[in-house]
């Protein structure tokens, strides 16, 4: 049965692939503006996608950045860090999570989702040109097999550049999503008043100062856990899911490879870095509501050591900041990988034609 599926997904795909490249013969768009078009439709259907997930699971967000903070704890026989994260998030009652969200979260999840994948793409794309290197597969390419790959493998040289360069992109992308996000986050997890008189009172009129108020505190681990997170989706799980044998390169088995891979490493990882900067906020809060000589900026070392010392690794890893994070993630990031290569590419023959009846219009021609 799983066979004749993986047969009857490839025959679609075939298909599909037959029809736009028929349909490309028509096009007048030349090769890097097919490419810019492509990049931006992924990257505003991945900004939709994000930002509609994770609207519908405020709640979950909310559970999440409580127990990856400092305001839950293990307590010996009593509630568990999970449990004592709910009663926070819903004292107030159940509908109190979306109580948070403005709209320049609304547009933040978007910018974010569609950054990572803009910045992401186009980082890929022009460092794979700079090192002369392939560059990372998306759509339907992802469930073929190159056969000039296995005629021609790669040296060694170049599987260290593609390895580099697999680092690099999601790094850079991560900090432009982080520089587009962070603030926002920060909003949601502290509140729009708090935020504003932690700002006034850290924030000063030098240009670094200032790039810190546009970004928001705890900015890097906030960029850490996005990097985490980032490579996870746009590359380990491709790249993983490229090696499966052919026929069990099939949209089913990319879903579950996505969710699963975001739940275990990339997760298990991150929840590491989402409590160093719950806990970095919490630490910078307190201190400019209890000194009036505060530190401006966040001391990182401080605030690891002074955690470990009162709770050991539990401060930062335990199965219920797991969950409530995998809860929170998964549905939007887990699914990315399944989405930009299975769902989007449906549309991406319409895009294309319509884009290229655009250029056809705005020269003077006749759209057919």
């Amino acid at each position: 049965t799983d066979a004749c599926e993986s047969v009857l997904c490839r025959q679609a795909m075939v298909s599909v692939e037959a029809n736009n490249s028929e349909l490309s013969n028509k096009r007048t768009l030349s090769t890097s503006t097919e490419q810019a078009v492509l990049v931006t439709y992924r990257s505003i259907g991945l900004g939709i996608w994000g930002a509609s997930l994770r609207f519908c699971g405020m709640p979950l967000e909310k559970i999440a950045l409580e127990a990856n903070s400092g305001r839950v704890s293990h307590i010996p026989g009593g509630p568990s860090e999970l449990r004592q994260a709910i009663r926070q998030v819903v004292k107030r009652g159940w509908a109190d999570p979306w109580r948070v969200v403005t709209p320049r979260s609304l547009w933040a999840w978007f910018v974010q989702y569609g950054c990572m994948g803009l910045a992401f793409q186009t980082l890929d794309l022009s460092i794979s040109r700079m090192l002369n290197v392939p560059p990372q597969v998306f759509g339907r390419k992802i469930f073929e097999t190159n056969k000039e790959e296995i005629a021609h493998p790669q040296d060694t040289m170049t599987s260290v550049l593609f390895v580099f360069k697999s680092i690099t992109a999601p790094f850079l992308a991560s900090v432009a999503e982080s520089a587009v996000a962070n603030k926002a986050e920060v909003m949601r997890y502290l509140g729009p008043a708090t935020l504003k008189h932690l700002q006034a009172r850290t924030v000063d009129k030098s240009i670094l100062g200032r790039m810190y108020g546009a970004c928001g505190p705890a900015f890097f681990p906030n960029v850490g856990r996005n990097f985490i997170m980032s490579a996870t989706s746009f590359v380990i799980t491709p790249n993983l899911f490229h090696q499966l044998p052919e026929e069990h390169r099939t949209p089913q088995n990319l879903f579950v490879l996505g969710l699963v891979m975001n739940m275990l490493p990339g997760n298990s990882l991150a929840i590491t870095m989402q409590s160093l900067w719950g806990r970095s906020l919490d630490h910078l809060n307190h201190s400019t509501q209890h000194s009036p000589t505060a530190p401006r900026m966040v001391n990182y070392r401080h605030v690891v050591t002074s955690a470990y010392q009162q709770h050991g690794h539990r401060a930062f890893f335990t199965p219920s900041k797991l969950v409530s994070r995998v809860l929170m993630n998964t549905p939007a990031q887990g699914t990315i990988p399944w989405f930009a290569n299975v769902v989007l590419p449906k549309w991406e023959g319409k895009v294309l034609d319509r884009v290229d009846a655009l250029a056809i219009a705005l020269r003077g021609g006749v759209i057919e």
